[in-house]
């Protein structure tokens, strides 16, 4: 947790962002931001994806990885050669991190730990489509104006990733599922993150200004 607080903090600092100006990308307080990066907090998994999309974040840079240079679209990865990241509710792997081509598609591997909908972090949602399968245990997808789905091991589902939704385990051990999530060229080239667009710079570098709904 401490070096996901670090590299957090080195991120905004690298965008030349204030507390406030992250906070208002992320739309996270500032007040938590700053807990987070001081290792005062540990982040839920909906709020990591926030600060994911806010500060332009990617598995690589929050895992401490370099990132693959631009031709070496394959990688293999073999078991037990990653440590995985823990954050309230879940437990993740992201096995191809550092190829480029999870700018597209993002393949991940969770431990669902949470058993209620509040320790695994409330009902988020995030751009893409989104795929995944339950390799062990059993968990309820909830997903915003559903009613939760019990889905047991071999059972998958695939939607928009802007849906808010939630994983929880059913039973006392947690549940395994691949996650895929896949972005869209055009969403990544969109400027315009959690309702607000980058502007003349200032002090900090960045003006947050609401956008248009034009």
């Amino acid at each position: 947790m401490g070096r996901l607080g670090q590299r957090i903090r080195e991120r905004r600092e690298k965008l030349g962002l204030s507390l406030t100006s992250a906070s208002a990308l992320s739309a996270i307080p500032a007040a938590t931001l700053s807990r987070i990066e001081t290792n005062k907090m540990s982040p839920t998994f909906p709020v990591l994806l926030k600060l994911m999309t806010g500060l332009r974040l990617s598995w690589a840079d929050l895992m401490g990885n370099e990132k693959a240079s631009s031709n070496d679209e394959f990688s293999i990865a073999l078991p037990d050669t990653q440590t995985p990241t823990n954050v309230p509710g879940y437990s993740y792997l992201a096995p191809h991190n550092m190829n480029p081509l999870s700018e597209h598609v993002q393949p991940l591997i969770f431990d669902v730990l949470g058993q209620d909908l509040e320790s695994a972090g409330g009902l988020v949602g995030h751009k893409g489509y989104e795929f995944f399968y339950v390799l062990d245990g059993t968990i309820m997808f909830h997903a915003e104006g559903r009613e939760p789905y019990k889905l047991p091991t071999g059972a998958s589902a695939l939607f928009r990733s802007d849906l808010p939704h939630a994983y929880v385990s059913c039973g006392p051990e947690p549940a395994r599922i691949l996650n895929v999530t896949a972005i869209d060229p055009v969403i990544l080239q969109e400027s315009i993150p959690f309702g607000v667009r980058y502007s003349d710079a200032t002090d900090d570098g960045i003006v947050v200004e609401e956008s248009s709904s034009a």
